[in-house]
Order: C-alpha cells, then structure tokens, then sequence
C-alpha cells in the first residue's frame, strides 16, 4: 500500500488507535507532519523535530511512545539516516524521563552544530581554488559552504543537481 506523502501521520494515528492507544493529538499531529509529512524541510531539522516530539510524549505509555518512535525510523529515517540516527542517539541509553531525553536533546544540538561547523570549515578550505562544483543536493550543510566560499572571495560556477524528486529531480540551480 503505497501513501501520498503529506498522509503518513494519519496511518500512525489509526495504528495508535488499533493497539488500543490514544490517538495523536493536534500537536502531535503538526510535528509529525513537519517531520514525515514533507511540511517543512531539511534532515537535521526533521531531527531536531523527532527529539522535541520525544520529549513532548515523554511519560506516555511504553508501547505508544515505542511506536511513534518506530514510526519516525521507519519513515523519514529511511529516507533521510541521520533521523533514524538521532532518535536511535536519544533513545540509547534508556532514560525515557522528560529532563533525561531534554539533556540528551541539548547535547545533541550542540554536538551536531559543532560537528557541522567543522564540516563547513573544512569543506570550505578544500574547496577553496575550485572554480566549478556540482553537488547533488543543496542542504543547509551546502548553503553555509557556498556562503563559506563566498566570504573567502571564492565563488564558483555551481550545478546542483537535486537528488531529490522535486521537480522531477532536475537540476533546479546553475
């Protein structure tokens, strides 16, 4: 059974209900959609939605909490690993309380900016003398090289070809 992207979160809300569980609340509802639904872009906010949306059904049953968790893997995670990676991250050490996922949430934003910035800087220097790049999807992570670049004096005829199925997948930048 296929779904339309923008429909997923309903397909959670009715498994919710038929393991007997609560179904998702407005809230709920809106973050999801933000996070498998296509409502707003880019993996590493889609992760940081995952950890607040934990946070948020922290102290909910067991099986609901697992299986909302299990839904976010199994759909944008499949699509896009750093999500199934960041709430695999969360959720390892056990501690389902509201402060302990908060805490683990905090670290992890900071870890992944500084990780991020390390990225840019070193991608930027790498980059620094190449007059023509082709990347294959433009990201956050791409925008802050290309500024990068730019702010160094640097700025390179670039081709992104999306790797994505916007617009069919075309190249939507020269």
């Amino acid at each position: 059974e296929a779904l339309v992207t923008g429909d997923r979160r309903f397909k959670l809300d009715l498994q919710l209900k038929a393991m007997g569980e609560q179904g998702l609340d407005p809230s709920e509802l809106d973050l999801l959609a933000r996070i498998v639904d296509g409502f707003e872009l880019g993996a590493s906010r889609h992760a940081q939605l995952a950890h607040e949306l934990l946070i948020q059904i922290a102290g909910a049953a067991q099986s609901r909490f697992d299986a909302i968790a299990k839904f976010i893997v199994d759909t944008r995670g499949a699509e896009a690993p750093v999500v199934a990676y960041a709430v695999r991250w969360l959720l390892e050490n056990d501690q389902r309380s509201r402060p302990a996922l908060a805490a683990r949430a905090a670290h992890w934003t900071a870890l992944i900016a500084q990780l991020r910035a390390k990225l840019v800087a070193g991608a930027v220097d790498h980059l620094r003398f190449a007059e023509k790049l082709i990347l294959f999807d433009y990201s956050g992570t791409v925008a802050d090289i290309v500024e990068g670049l730019a702010a160094h004096g640097r700025r390179p005829a670039l081709t992104i070809a999306e790797s994505r199925a916007l617009d069919g997948g075309r190249p939507y930048l020269r």
